[in-house]
């Protein structure tokens, strides 16, 4: 008799935890109707909820939409500083391709709208005599607000009759500390093999994370004399 109870018992409390359980993690959250319905109207606690929805669910198509929805939610809000974090964490450590994927498109929706701040900044100056068969220097002064690893400055695209003495990409470090000065300097050597106008791109790229960068690009335009004296408009630099 004893052992009947005990086991009746046992049945009980079982039951009730299941119920509880249920109670406590209701099934709907792990439905695209509950996403929708939250998308529709976001709770207070919103990024927390899907926040654990997205990092405790299987299935990849559901994560996917949470991933959508919770950017979508945050960019309404004007709260997508507060997910960011998060979505790089799935970006750089997520196995599945389509989680992954998700994550990279959102925070790159994110950054469309709301772009970073640029970080860095490149002045341009051209040393020589613009003329047919003379080498020029043009010079890269390179400054960050942050300190940054491999910051690549270069030049490419250029067109034929322009010669490239130097290497077309350099990579520097950018720090802030006492040794090592705010502003750093690159000099590309060039040659002016024929006479005509030219546009020079030069573009610095400053990685601030695995996800996000800073570009900048700005364009030289010489006018290459066959001449001396060269033209008094022989050099125009464009931001």
């Amino acid at each position: 008799m004893v052992s009947f109870v005990i086991i009746l018992l046992f049945v009980v409390l079982s039951i009730c935890g299941i119920q509880w359980l249920s109670i406590g993690e209701p099934k709907e959250r792990l439905n695209i109707d509950y996403l929708e319905a939250m998308q529709l109207n976001p709770t207070e606690d919103y990024i927390q909820r899907l926040e654990r929805i997205i990092s405790k669910n299987n299935d990849p198509y559901l994560i996917e939409r949470a991933i959508f929805i919770l950017t979508d939610i945050a960019l309404r809000k004007n709260q997508s500083d507060k997910i960011i974090f998060f979505l790089k964490n799935i970006a750089m450590n997520e196995e599945n391709d389509m989680i992954r994927t998700a994550a990279y498109a959102n925070i790159d929706l994110i950054r469309t709208v709301h772009p970073l701040e640029k970080v860095g900044s490149m002045g341009l100056a051209v040393n020589g005599k613009i003329q047919k068969g003379e080498n020029i220097n043009i010079i890269a002064r390179i400054s960050s607000t942050i300190p940054v690893t491999n910051a690549v400055i270069g030049i490419n695209r250029l067109h034929k009759d322009i010669e490239i003495l130097s290497s077309p990409t350099v990579k520097i470090n950018i720090s802030k500390n006492e040794h090592v000065p705010e502003n750093q300097l690159v000099t590309f050597k060039l040659r002016l093999k024929e006479a005509g106008l030219y546009k020079i791109p030069v573009s610095l790229l400053m990685s601030i994370d695995r996800i996000d960068y800073s570009l900048t690009y700005k364009y030289i335009y010489l006018n290459v004399s066959s001449m001396n004296p060269a033209p008094y408009d022989a050099v125009h630099i464009e931001s």
